[in-house]
């Protein structure tokens, strides 16, 4: 991010959302260098729906196709994209599902009594399967379990459902397989499992397969050579497609908002600010990198949403320089989960939002 940048999103009215698609751009022609041609990245829908950075997406010839996991969201991008659709998730009623494959898509069933319960109308078609694997050690350091989502290739139901692919002349054309946050060792476990399904003779020809999402650790730590040197290793390389989304348009968004209140308690300055943590943070946190006041009287703050929710706080006990009402502070990052992830207690709707490129705001 640049400094000049920074102070131009300091004049907005507030509170807003910047998104920086210069530097958009600049990640995804990096990538495109970057990239094998077997190797197809998809953008995941749920990581931010905004209509400009679809719109950007579907233009962008890196971008080779959409991951959705609503109906919502499958009718929002085929307004956009003739591009590949990848249908996933476990919103889907069983009639849904019937109705998709007669719309030409294919489905990425998440257990095995889904396919077996709609086994007379799947018979002869290709299906996407979603394989269960083990959530990433480097994302769930504290909760390392098996994720509720897919088939268990190990289980001892596996022989059977393969056999009964078999018999229905049932060919999985899609593998997906996500378990969160990646690095090299987890990158090896997704291409051991794989390598194992390849030896089930259950998957067409044309097989393509699917390792989500989770690669902010990879690019931030310019791990591409060696995760490139790891997926080679998959038996007879197939199309592999990888969801970066949260990796290439988080640090592109960043939150405006400014102080309406402010009081001191014993040992802190609490702020107000004009939008709310609790309505717009969930799964990811962002922190203040930025202000409008350069006074370098640095003072414990607490950061307030501005709802009636008690713990509707950015960060508390952070030491920053003290803001008086109408200072404003630039939250980052914010690009990826926070708009379809918000809630609007109150009726405060998600902030107005803007885009940056070529140094000026649209």
């Amino acid at each position: 991010m640049k400094k000049e940048d920074l102070k131009k999103y300091l004049m907005l009215e507030t509170p807003v959302v910047v998104y920086n698609l210069d530097d958009l751009n600049e990640r995804l022609c990096t990538l495109n260098n970057i990239l094998p041609d077997w190797i197809n990245v998809i953008y995941s829908v749920k990581a931010n729906s905004n209509k400009k950075i679809l719109d950007l997406f579907s233009k962008n010839k890196l971008i080779k196709g959409f991951e959705v996991s609503s109906y919502q969201e499958l009718h929002k991008i085929e307004k956009f994209s003739e591009k590949k659709i990848f249908v996933i998730g476990p919103s889907f009623t069983d009639d849904q599902i019937k109705e998709l494959f007669k719309n030409g898509y294919v489905y990425d069933f998440n257990n095995i009594e889904q396919v077996y319960r709609l086994q007379n109308f799947l018979k002869d078609k290709k299906i996407g399967l979603r394989i269960q694997l083990e959530k990433s050690e480097l994302e769930y350091k504290n909760n390392n379990l098996i994720s509720r989502f897919g088939v268990d290739i190990k289980s001892s139901k596996w022989d059977e459902f393969s056999e009964f692919l078999r018999n229905f002349n049932i060919k999985i054309t899609r593998v997906h397989i996500h378990n969160g946050e990646k690095d090299v060792n987890e990158l090896r476990k997704i291409v051991s499992t794989i390598n194992t399904i390849m030896e089930k003779n259950v998957l067409s020809n044309d097989v393509d397969i699917n390792i989500g999402g989770g690669w902010e650790h990879i690019f931030k730590n310019m791990l591409l050579d060696q995760t490139i040197s790891e997926l080679e290793k998959i038996n007879g390389i197939r199309s592999i497609y990888i969801e970066p989304g949260k990796a290439l348009i988080d640090s592109i968004g960043y939150l405006i908002a400014s102080v309406i209140n402010k009081y001191y308690d014993v040992n802190h300055l609490n702020l107000i600010l004009n939008a709310s943590a609790h309505n717009l943070i969930t799964w990811f946190p962002t922190y203040p990198i930025a202000s409008s006041k350069s006074n370098n009287n640095n003072i414990l703050t607490n950061i307030w949403g501005n709802t009636c929710y008690e713990e509707d706080f950015f960060v508390k006990r952070i030491a920053i320089n003290e803001l008086d009402i109408n200072d404003k502070i630039i939250f980052h990052p914010f690009g990826a989960y926070y708009k379809n992830n918000s809630k609007n207690l109150h009726d405060i709707n998600f902030p107005r939002e803007v885009y940056f490129q070529n140094g000026v705001f649209t």
